[in-house]
């Protein structure tokens, strides 16, 4: 099997062409041609040939309308799935914000109790000191001061809960799902090479 990426600089258009080796080591008479994406079909179509592994294949009015069917089929599938990708994105960041909504209000609550067991002269663990710290700096220094007023210093149960590792950042999944991309079947004899089908498949080449 031969894989071949050819590539022309001047008109912009990429792909690969895999042609297979028959036993006797001669060249199979057909290949497939993988487009890069949409854009490299227009670039082709427009350009009205590409080569085949050193063979000119030139595009008949047939194959230039099945190719232009094919890329705009590729284009709207591509298009559909990086809109959903989008949506899939902007779900995820709305429900991280909501549970950090919903973290800041219990640490709230959390924190206003904190305040009024120290600030009645309770004893709370240190780890519920630094929430009420962390809060609010002020309400911590006011609920300590009257701590040390206070004549009788009951202890309380712990309140705060240990900081678990969040990841804050939404995983970018743009682009992550396969894409289609436009291949043909390409009939070669000699010099000469013509189009015998389009169809869409998986894009594998980056």
């Amino acid at each position: 099997m031969v894989l071949l990426t050819e590539k022309y600089p001047e008109h912009g258009i990429r792909y690969q062409v895999n042609r297979p080796v028959n036993d006797d080591g001669t060249k199979a008479s057909h290949a497939k041609v993988r487009f890069n994406n949409a854009s490299d079909v227009a670039r082709a179509v427009e350009n009205g040939y590409i080569e085949v592994d050193g063979v000119r294949l030139d595009f008949s009015e047939e194959a230039k309308k099945k190719l232009e069917e094919s890329r705009e089929r590729v284009q709207k599938a591509n298009d559909d799935l990086t809109v959903l990708e989008a949506e899939q994105m902007n779900a995820e960041s709305a429900k991280k914000q909501g549970e950090a909504m919903a973290k800041e209000t219990e640490n709230m609550g959390k924190a206003i109790e904190i305040f009024r067991r120290m600030s009645k002269g309770g004893v709370v663990p240190s780890n519920d000191e630094k929430l009420l710290m962390e809060f609010d700096d002020k309400m911590y220094q006011t609920a300590k001061a009257m701590q040390a007023m206070a004549e009788r210093h009951k202890k309380h149960k712990r309140l705060s809960e240990d900081e678990e590792e969040e990841d804050g950042d939404v995983e970018n999944k743009m682009g992550t799902n396969p894409r289609q991309t436009t291949e043909i079947d390409v009939e070669i004899e000699g010099e000469s090479a013509e189009v015998t089908d389009v169809s869409e498949v998986e894009k594998t080449m980056e």
